[in-house]
């Protein structure tokens, strides 16, 4: 299970189970960016939501998913979309992980979604129940041909994500100081 990114427990020297989670996970590579998106729940398990780094197609989150994403530092937009459009602004700092919970939302005729940040005192978030929570998700990989298949799409994405980006910012999205310089399982 470590091997392909899910987590097992061992006895720790307390007798307590203690979560080890895989390599995705783990620091990114020195002066890279990390950001791990993750789905937890079966709300709307049949729906997949593309997320995409600008107009480049990075993951698939579906439910009970997870995926990692290894970037250079600096600023990015990530968005969904399904019955609704989500952007994410993101400030990354280089040798730090982010966490993004990718979620259903009810839209008018199938799920909307919604990309937040997570990170410690985030509001209505337990960070000490995040290991639990991510040691019961699985991988989820795309392909070069899933790539190649959205890019012929994207022409429709790049022209509301210009949009976007000309409208006035709220604020939102990742901070820098969201990061985590340690792994998850280490906090």
């Amino acid at each position: 299970l470590v091997g392909s990114g899910c987590a097992s427990t061992s006895d720790t020297d307390a007798g307590r189970p203690s979560l080890h989670l895989g390599p995705d996970f783990g620091m990114p590579t020195p002066g890279k960016s990390k950001v791990i998106f993750i789905r937890p729940g079966h709300v709307a398990y049949a729906v997949h939501f593309a997320v995409h780094d600008g107009g480049r197609l990075i993951g698939e989150s579906s439910s009970s998913e997870y995926f990692s994403y290894e970037c250079d530092p600096g600023h990015h937009v990530f968005s969904s979309s399904m019955d609704n459009l989500w952007y994410l602004d993101a400030d990354l700092l280089p040798d730090r992980i982010y966490y993004v919970r990718v979620e259903p939302t009810i839209g008018w005729w199938v799920a909307g979604v919604k990309l937040s940040p997570l990170y410690p005192g985030c509001p209505g978030v337990n960070w000490q129940k995040m290991p639990k929570i991510v040691s019961k998700l699985e991988k989820t990989t795309i392909t070069s041909a899933d790539v190649e298949h959205d890019a012929k799409d994207i022409e429709g994405s790049l022209k509301r994500l210009k949009e976007y980006q000309d409208k006035a910012k709220d604020g939102g999205g990742i901070l820098p100081e969201y990061g985590q310089a340690t792994p998850l399982s280490s906090q």
